[in-house]
């Protein structure tokens, strides 16, 4: 993996849906190379799904979340 990678990478961090062609010119790449390194990362299986972030306080859904720790010893 190289810098490239990793601002790819960065960059769908930040939002999933950003069209390749605003990424290329965020990047200073063209379009195919992006597509190419998403296309890579992904067949690497370092990108392994595109999921959304929900506010589930925004819908009607009742939630309950916790968080367990456990120790292996």
């Amino acid at each position: 993996m190289n810098d490239k990678h990793r601002q790819v990478l960065d960059l769908l961090n930040e939002d999933t849906r950003i069209p390749l062609e605003r990424m290329a010119v965020m990047l200073g790449m063209d379009l195919k190379e992006v597509a190419e390194i998403i296309d890579t990362l992904e067949k690497d299986r370092v990108i392994l799904c595109y999921r959304p972030v929900i506010n589930w306080d925004k819908t009607e859904r009742k939630l309950v979340e916790a968080m367990i720790e456990v120790k292996v010893t």
